[in-house]
């Protein structure tokens, strides 16, 4: 009777297996969690624009496997996950 009790529990408490692997990564990263996919990730591709406000550069990132696009400005940086 305890390994039938113990089998409920752990299928009552286990996760939802149906989701996908995109949906378990945020689109959106802002802030240090950004930050560390520019420096953990593998960048593809540079880009500097320059304005009166401080230099903002762009970045194509390739990170644990998916393409993240990621902007970096004096005071904010931010990365959004290609489609």
């Amino acid at each position: 009777m305890k390994n039938i009790a113990t089998l409920f529990i752990l299928l009552t408490f286990t996760p939802d297996t149906n989701c996908t692997a995109n949906e378990l990564i945020e689109d959106k990263v802002f802030g240090a969690q950004a930050e560390a996919i520019i420096i953990e990730g593998t960048v593809t591709n540079i880009v500097t624009k320059y304005s009166p406000y401080g230099d903002k550069y762009f970045y194509s990132v390739l990170y644990y496997g998916y393409t993240w696009q990621c902007e970096q400005a004096p005071r904010r940086t931010a990365c959004y996950l290609s489609k």
